[in-house]
């Protein structure tokens, strides 16, 4: 539940409006007993004297401000060719090759449930050609490799490796 309002707070804006907006904000401060820093910011939130200030000039002021510039003389808009102002970093500009940026991009562009499936399929490919690598037929199928060899005077020999 919010706060109840100070009645104070319009005992002030009585009292300003009854002295024609000409009486001291620190003067009806202290006749009502508060501080005058107070009085200033009921005068502000209420918008006592029936003014807004704009932060930025209206449409009007700001293209007659800019009449008579010549800076942008000739300039149909847009950025010149080859022009990097997306760039937020060098990273890529400077480091992948052309063809990686291009597919940088393409991902970048692509629908993330796109990635996700792409990702998977990929994963999927390759637990078959896994498995297919590791293909055994059957518990007495064995593979030997040949792990070392070695010759001296009197022959030479091999050890094998059985997986």
């Amino acid at each position: 539940m919010p706060r109840q309002r100070n009645p104070m707070r319009d005992e002030a804006y009585r009292i300003w409006i009854e002295s024609n907006k000409t009486r001291p904000l620190k003067d009806i401060a202290d006749g009502l007993g508060v501080s005058a820093s107070t009085v200033r910011k009921w005068k502000s939130e209420d918008k006592w004297s029936g003014e807004t200030k704009r932060s930025a000039p209206n449409e009007t002021e700001r293209y007659e401000s800019m009449r008579g510039n010549q800076n942008a003389k000739e300039n149909r808009g847009g950025a010149p060719p080859n022009n990097k102002n997306a760039v937020s970093h060098g990273l890529f500009a400077n480091w992948l090759p052309e063809d990686t940026q291009q597919l940088v991009q393409e991902i970048y562009s692509s629908d993330p449930a796109d990635i996700i499936w792409n990702n998977i399929m990929i994963q999927y490919a390759g637990i078959i050609r896994s498995q297919k690598i590791m293909f055994v037929s059957d518990q007495h199928d064995l593979s030997k490799e040949e792990s070392g060899w070695s010759s001296g005077e009197g022959g030479s020999s091999s050890t094998m490796q059985v997986q």
